[in-house]
């Protein structure tokens, strides 16, 4: 299994990131239809605006399956 780390600025969108992720993982929206994106029991938003410093109180490191 690969390990591949994202390094943000606190003011990138959760929608920002998550395009970040697929894009270095080689992916497009279409390929994660049906699929969720988790913190904390929590299902994103995928076209979220919020920054991630809104979101997540603290540094979070995100696992994911692909």
């Amino acid at each position: 299994m690969n390990k591949d780390s994202i390094v943000l600025d606190k003011e990138t969108t959760i929608k920002e990131m998550i395009e970040l992720y697929l894009n270095k993982i080689d992916k497009e929206l279409d390929d994660i239809k049906g699929r969720t994106f988790l913190y904390n029991g929590q299902k994103l938003d995928i076209n979220s605006k919020q920054s991630i410093k809104e979101f997540f109180p603290q540094s979070v490191w995100i696992y994911s399956p692909f």
